[in-house]
């Protein structure tokens, strides 16, 4: 079995974050490196981009330089964490922090040996 085998893996980003989290065993979230997943450079760069995105806006500055697409920046994080789930995928992977209710697993599909489509892991 592996380091992360069922482990919870949460996408989300935070000011200065990776957007790794994992829970802690003594409760609440830690911020992980992306050396801890092994992660390849070209998606290293697209999370820095990612979290650099959140991070350089200023919200409290009223200009449309400032002001971020929402829907855009959830779909670009939504992909990342797909991407993290096909590399990785003995860990769950969540898009969202875990209290929010919109946090929501990401499941994957793959096709048996009959070309049935089945889930990797049921709910």
């Amino acid at each position: 079995m592996t380091k992360g085998a069922g482990k919870p893996v949460y996408v989300w980003v935070d000011w200065e974050s990776t957007g790794l989290w994992i829970e802690r065993e003594s409760g609440g979230l830690a911020n992980m490196e992306y050396e801890h997943f092994d992660l390849p450079k070209d998606m290293v760069e697209r999370f820095k981009y990612w979290t650099a995105w959140f991070s350089n806006r200023r919200p409290e500055m009223e200009d449309k330089q400032n002001q971020i697409d929402d829907e855009l920046f959830r779909a670009y994080g939504i992909s990342l964490a797909i991407q993290l789930k096909l590399w990785q995928d003995e860990y769950r992977v969540f898009y969202g922090h875990k209290n929010n209710p919109e946090c929501f697993e990401i499941g994957l599909m793959a096709r048996d040996y009959d070309k049935k489509l089945i889930p990797f892991r049921k709910s």
